[in-house]
């Protein structure tokens, strides 16, 4: 829902945005096979992460050398089942590579994790 995604962030105060796949995920199995996961027209194997900000974004990027895909296995809990809407470590080190010492959000957030504001009802 790209639209909705820019609407809420335009809400939020953001004016820019880098990109609607300013990261993307591509989702790996417990087994590191590709991910088959559900869709209305293709079945989705990865997850975009879309980078809001304001001012430069020559300020904002720290290391120019990211690229915008990486792979990692989906997080499981204790009992090795998959955890709903739950993101890779793999991301979060990613962007503060990126980004740096600069205030970080995660809505939906499982735990809590440092250097982040996390929300979410299991935080």
């Amino acid at each position: 829902m790209p639209e909705d995604a820019i609407q809420l962030g335009r809400a939020w105060g953001f004016k820019k945005f880098l990109s609607m796949n300013g990261l993307v995920w591509h989702k790996l199995t417990k087994n590191g096979k590709t991910h088959f996961g559900m869709g209305h027209g293709t079945r989705a194997s990865t997850e975009s992460v879309m980078i809001m900000y304001n001012g430069s974004l020559g300020r904002l990027i720290k290391d120019k050398s990211i690229r915008n895909i990486f792979e990692a296995k989906m997080p499981v809990d204790d009992n090795n089942k998959y955890i709903h809407s739950a993101k890779p470590d793999e991301a979060f080190e990613i962007i503060d590579k990126l980004c740096g010492n600069v205030p970080r959000l995660e809505l939906f957030s499982r735990r809590e994790r440092e250097g982040w504001d996390c929300f979410g009802d299991e935080v």
